[in-house]
């Protein structure tokens, strides 16, 4: 079986509902640049935006998930118990609720008064 060159390849995969589609897109986009300039700078302004807070999370989680996993080894190498460890996060956990629950509770206040403005 001898080996399909690029061009060979491309012509295999060129079909007319792919052509189709890659028609379409470029047209829409074609149009939607032509009709709205700033969006291109607004999508890819919250596309690095995006990329940026995904990255934060996840760097976020890895840390909180490596320092209980810390935590756990010193835990088991004194000999102490969970509460004597986790007593201070015990105590802060309606805190740290709250600050976590804060902004999906101020976005969902800010869509329902957006939406209806008399609020």
């Amino acid at each position: 079986m001898s080996k399909l060159g690029w061009r060979q390849r491309f012509r295999a995969w060129i079909t007319l509902d792919r052509v189709t589609d890659l028609t379409v897109d470029i047209f829409l986009i074609i149009f939607d640049v032509l009709t709205h300039p700033i969006l291109i700078i607004v999508r890819i302004g919250r596309w690095f935006m995006n990329l940026w807070l995904v990255d934060r999370i996840k760097q976020l989680a890895r840390w909180c998930a490596h320092w209980f996993e810390r935590k756990r080894a010193y835990r088991l190498a004194h000999g102490h118990g969970i509460i004597r460890t986790y007593w201070w996060l015990i105590l802060l956990s309606p805190v740290i609720v709250a600050l976590i629950a804060m902004p999906l509770w101020l976005w969902v206040e800010f869509k329902t008064c957006w939406a209806d403005p008399t609020c």
